[in-house]
């Protein structure tokens, strides 16, 4: 339901793309109807937390937030690939801040559910 529509009333400045990646510096990259802004950087690690992000959202794993995601990249966990997802050092895991036991073995129960 549409509530309500504004007339432009002048003096609008309009809306700057940004062409540098705000994570890696690397160029951005928009679609033809200007919907979707994408670093061109694959070694981007919001690029790869992305990829990651999607992958554990459509496996409905709840455990690997984009910011769990992110922490684990930056400690070397993991290398922002898949695969590096299933050979995780989950003893690194349990040492993180905000980490423990329990949590790196509920993510490793998740992940290898996965697998069967």
């Amino acid at each position: 339901k549409i509530e309500c529509v504004y007339e432009h009333v002048g003096g609008e400045k309009p809306i700057s793309v940004p062409d540098r990646c705000p994570e890696c510096g690397g160029t951005l990259e928009t679609n033809g109807t200007r919907t979707k802004t994408q670093c061109t950087n694959e070694f981007c690690p919001s690029r790869k937390i992305g990829k990651l992000d999607k992958w554990v959202t459509t496996l409905s794993i709840k455990e690997l937030a984009p910011t769990t995601l992110s922490k684990f990249l930056d400690s070397g966990i993991i290398d922002g690939t898949i695969s590096s997802l299933y050979k995780m050092d989950y003893a690194k895991i349990s040492s993180l801040e905000g980490f423990g036991t329990k949590s790196a073995t509920l993510i490793k129960k998740n992940l290898n559910s996965l697998k069967d």
